[in-house]
């Protein structure tokens, strides 16, 4: 069985790691976990939670809100597999997180997906699909957005 990690940001391009993996799923069986991390005073804001906020945690309502997002997200893409979801909060990079899991979940394939950003937008936002290939220690799925036809 091969163990996957998509990491997600709710994007067209985290839409497509996801579809990308579920036809791989129709060739094997797979175990599948899709990280989404999230830095907490942004979806404070995003959100309107006024509350108190912990350093390093989600409040519990924004918490649950994430985890629903998220598998409402994945249940689109992968309506036939298991998945687990998981929501982390912190202050640290996506590719962070993401080597950080894959170590501890011995997984064997890292997905994500691309903006395919250019110049200017590159160095301003940074890329994580560009981190993760460089320095993962494992196999590396980077899935570009689809194209829309206009």
């Amino acid at each position: 069985m091969l163990k996957i990690l998509v990491g997600y940001d709710f994007s067209a391009a985290s839409d497509a790691a996801l579809g990308w993996v579920n036809e791989l799923g129709k060739i094997g069986k797979l175990e599948t976990n899709v990280l989404y991390t999230n830095w907490p005073p942004d979806e404070a804001r995003r959100l309107g939670y006024e509350g108190p906020l912990p350093l390093a945690a989600n409040p519990e309502e924004i918490q649950k809100n994430l985890e629903g997002d998220l598998k409402e997200r994945i249940a689109r893409f992968l309506p036939k597999q298991k998945v687990t979801a998981i929501v982390e909060p912190g202050w640290g990079t996506p590719e962070g997180y993401l080597f950080e899991m894959a170590s501890r979940q011995k997984i064997d394939l890292i997905v994500v997906g691309t903006h395919q950003r250019q110049g200017l937008g590159r160095v301003l936002l940074g890329s994580v699909s560009r981190a993760v290939l460089h320095h993962a220690k494992v196999s590396v799925a980077v899935v570009p957005p689809a194209k829309t036809v206009t």
